[in-house]
């Protein structure tokens, strides 16, 4: 047997494409809670667990085990267990918050927006957000692939929301953890504006996080001015403009 050295992930936005499609895999999974960490370690470096393990005893009388595995059919090694536990517990991150990352260029051939949202509205947040949300509640896939579907669209196509239930007919045969990497990737950007914006989201009850639809709709009267016939307009303002002016709103009123 032979002894390799094999890499951990520092975080999510170091992952690649093939890898968070691997982690993807696993979280799209019923319970996937239940040893997860060590199974994305696995996954990540294309690990296969063989039975039994080698026990190395030294002059000294101290015992060393190590696992035994198998790496894409290639002969079998082994990794000692504290040299193992010690990289899989580098990857606990995973347990935590999801943060922003880089989501995937293109499903089904149709390109991401930027995953930042630097190319997004005010309207198109909000629909998406409501999408999100309504996995949440339901679980149903038909949620998810219209949020696949308000990102990932032809070049030249611009966001419509009547459309994107049509749209999101593209992504019926695509594979479940593409879609569900998209739910990942909007978890991430969407933690993210919340700490960017911290004066909209941040509720004065503690323990508390208003939800971005509930807080935005809350000062979008503050700025439409008491005029809710601009209200069109400011949904189809850029996000992070309309989100910028509303932080500050939201800053000068809690001073």
């Amino acid at each position: 047997m032979r002894q390799i050295n094999l890499k951990s992930v520092a975080g999510w936005n170091n992952l690649t494409e093939k890898q968070l499609l691997k982690i993807a895999r696993l979280m799209a999974q019923p319970k996937y809670e239940k040893s997860f960490v060590t199974k994305a370690f696995l996954a990540i470096n294309g690990l296969r667990v063989k039975p039994g393990c080698l026990v190395t005893q030294t002059d000294d009388g101290r015992v060393f085990r190590s696992y035994i595995f198998q790496m894409n059919w290639k002969r079998k090694f082994t990794i000692s267990a504290n040299v193992f536990a010690s990289m899989v517990k580098k990857m606990e991150w995973l347990e935590a918050e999801i943060t922003l990352f880089r989501c995937l260029a293109k499903i089904g051939g149709y390109p991401a927006s930027d995953h930042r949202l630097y190319n997004t509205t005010l309207e198109q947040f909000l629909f998406a957000d409501n999408l999100y949300n309504a996995f949440i509640s339901t679980g149903r896939a038909t949620y998810l692939r219209q949020l696949v579907a308000v990102y990932y669209h032809r070049k030249g196509e611009s966001f419509d929301s009547a459309k994107v239930e049509i749209r999101s007919h593209r992504f019926i045969f695509t594979k479940k953890e593409r879609i569900y990497a998209t739910y990942l990737w909007f978890t991430g950007v969407k933690r993210w504006i919340m700490d960017k914006y911290t004066f909209i989201f941040n509720s004065n009850e503690p323990e508390r996080v208003t939800p971005p639809d509930e807080a935005i709709l809350s000062l979008l009267s503050s700025l439409n001015q008491g005029d809710i016939t601009r209200n069109e307009t400011i949904l189809k303002t850029h996000v992070h403009e309309s989100l910028f002016q509303l932080n500050l709103m939201a800053e000068k009123a809690q001073q």
